[in-house]
């Protein structure tokens, strides 16, 4: 883990540094805890709190290795806002 060696991502998103994580979660204790959990495991956390704000970010960050995403938020979901492996 945290070795820039993830399945199913897309190969510009491993790079020499710690793989780029988003994670998506409107739940702040939740989300916070993942991040902390994650960043300890050696990753680097990014986070969105809402589909918008997901694909704001997305949109912005480069070398996402992967999204951790909550499926059922208000608004737009993640999961229209989930990145796809090219």
């Amino acid at each position: 883990m945290g070795d820039g060696h993830l399945t199913g991502i897309a190969s510009d998103a491993v790079t020499d540094g710690p793989a780029k994580i988003l994670i998506v979660d409107d739940d702040d204790l939740f989300r916070e805890s993942l991040v902390r959990i994650l960043t300890g495991a050696g990753y680097e956390c990014h986070q969105a709190v809402s589909g918008e704000d997901a694909r704001a970010r997305l949109d912005s960050e480069a070398g996402l290795a992967a999204a951790l995403c909550d499926i059922q938020m208000p608004g737009e979901t993640a999961s229209g806002s989930a990145p796809t492996a090219t």
